[in-house]
């Protein structure tokens, strides 16, 4: 009754292209992945500002980048200001049109930043936030950075798989969509196009196995404007699918109006 009543299925990102073939839904693990400096951070922190401008409260959780360097990026993407203008406080005018962003987003998007963290670590916060105040998706950037303990008998195989099935578990536990971002290994730059493939996911098979859904970015090199995103698995719905996208230069944000354009 409320999917027939709202129209829509999981939490909206702003993405069409998303939420109509791939939506992220309550209770289901989906996996951002890239080469490093493709853009998968900002296309994700694209999603949580456009997913708390809808309204859905949004836990954005970076084991990489500070809240300030978080926020510097937010800044651009609501501007359309170049980021090293903001990081270098040039950007006076541009942020006079925050403000009213800000206000809206303030009590939707919660940014932290836990460096070294366990998968326990972040299970621990999202549950506590969660029991404040309902969380409807959270983001992990990302996984590989996570800080889950070796042992004698745990290979990285099965250290990565732990991680992804207690993110899988949260996701059902709490009832909230979780978005996990995550490197490919090298071999991926070895294809034609550069496109990497689900086996090219670093680290264990179990990233492609606990994911409902794997989104794959992509573009041959990081100054092309021009890109690729791929629907490479989709446990509820169509895959292999591939959406053309524009990437600005100076922001790194994911232009929605651009990829339906091109869409059409």
């Amino acid at each position: 009754e409320k999917k027939a009543r709202d129209g829509v299925v999981g939490v909206l990102t702003g993405f069409n292209h998303l939420d109509e073939d791939a939506p992220m839904e309550k209770g289901t693990l989906t996996t951002l992945a890239a080469r490093s400096g493709i853009g998968k951070s900002s296309f994700a922190l694209s999603i949580a500002r456009n997913a708390a401008e809808y309204g859905q409260r949004v836990l954005f959780i970076s084991i990489e980048m500070s809240v300030l360097r978080l926020m510097d990026r937010l800044v651009s993407i609501i501007t359309a200001t170049p980021l090293s203008d903001i990081r270098k406080a040039k950007a006076d005018e541009s942020l006079i049109d925050v403000k009213v962003s800000v206000e809206r987003l303030r009590n939707k998007l919660n940014m932290v930043f836990i460096p070294n963290a366990t998968s326990g670590q972040i299970c621990r916060l999202v549950t506590r936030e969660h029991r404040k105040n309902p969380i409807d998706l959270v983001i992990v950037d990302y996984l590989q950075l996570m800080c889950d303990p070796r042992g004698k008998n745990i290979t990285d195989d099965i250290r990565i798989g732990n991680m992804t099935r207690a993110l899988k578990i949260l996701a059902g536990k709490l009832n909230n969509a979780v978005l996990l971002l995550s490197q490919v290994n090298r071999q991926a730059t070895m294809e034609d196009n550069g496109m990497p493939k689900l086996h090219h996911l670093r680290g264990s098979g179990n990233i492609e196995q606990d994911s409902d859904v794997v989104l794959i970015l992509n573009r041959r090199n990081k100054d092309d404007i021009s890109g690729e995103q791929m629907i490479a698995k989709n446990r509820n719905g169509a895959s292999q699918l591939s959406i053309p996208v524009l990437i600005s230069p100076r922001t790194t944000e994911k232009k929605e109006r651009v990829i339906t354009q091109i869409q059409q």
